[in-house]
């Protein structure tokens, strides 16, 4: 078993009650889970974020990058935090509506994130802007970029949209199905939707059912702070992005 990376986001009093509450299967599954979290703050989730662009920018010079529209999240404030990187290289913002203008085949396009599970919500992008779109066959290659992946090879958006997933960290070999195995007692268990959820939880957030481990939110010292990313709006990352154009 590994040892504990970083428990400073743990309270251990509300650990021990957690793990006082649950049989010996569910207390040594918690406990591997806990021994192989990652915690990543905001500040190391930008510079992660970084690393992946300067990969993507060694294969790369030009490309779109695609600003999804609606609720304000992750990957708004991290295009605000890394858009100084892209100046040069940016030729354009497209976003997530049916937006008809012409785009050149040969650019990628590019879509930020903190970390893909499942890879639902990318392929949700894809689908929107690719199939969804007034004017449909945009065949433009799509570049992820994010700080955490549970996979870059076995997700849905590689297989069935054709998406290269570029991952500062590659958790896949400790996926729950991976881990674990057994679908049905992590689901009634530990509420895991799918053998994608990764024992890892940001400063900013703790994911879903479909990403993460929904006890870690009986057990941190300090509930995530989202405080940095409400600040900011859809007008703003548009302002920050056309000054890289």
């Amino acid at each position: 078993m590994m040892a504990v990376r970083n428990t400073s986001w743990i309270d251990h009093h509300r650990y021990q009650n957690y793990l006082n509450g649950l049989d010996t299967k569910a207390q040594t599954i918690v406990k591997t889970i806990v021994d192989h979290t990652r915690f990543i703050t905001s500040l190391e989730l930008v510079e992660m974020i970084k690393r992946s662009l300067a990969r993507f920018h060694q294969l790369f010079e030009r490309y779109y990058v695609f600003v999804p529209v609606g609720k304000i999240g992750s990957e708004h404030w991290l295009l605000t935090q890394i858009a100084p990187l892209m100046k040069g290289h940016l030729v354009s913002m497209i976003e997530g509506d049916n937006d008809d203008r012409w785009l050149d085949p040969t650019i990628p396009i590019v879509v930020i994130d903190d970390a893909i599970y499942s890879s639902v919500n990318m392929c949700c992008h894809i689908d929107n802007y690719r199939y969804q779109r007034l004017s449909p066959g945009v065949t433009n290659p799509w570049y992820c970029l994010v700080g955490v992946t549970s996979s870059t090879t076995n997700l849905q958006v590689v297989h069935e949209f054709g998406a290269t997933v570029m991952a500062d960290l590659d958790l896949e070999s400790l996926q729950s199905g991976t881990l674990f195995g057994d679908d049905e007692y992590m689901y009634d268990i530990f509420g895991c939707e799918t053998d994608n959820v990764l024992p890892v939880l940001f400063e900013h957030k703790i994911a879903n059912n479909f990403g993460s481990y929904q006890f870690y939110h009986k057990i941190v010292a300090t509930p995530p702070n989202r405080s940095a990313i409400d600040r900011i709006t859809l007008d703003q990352v548009r302002s920050t992005l056309n000054g890289c154009l």
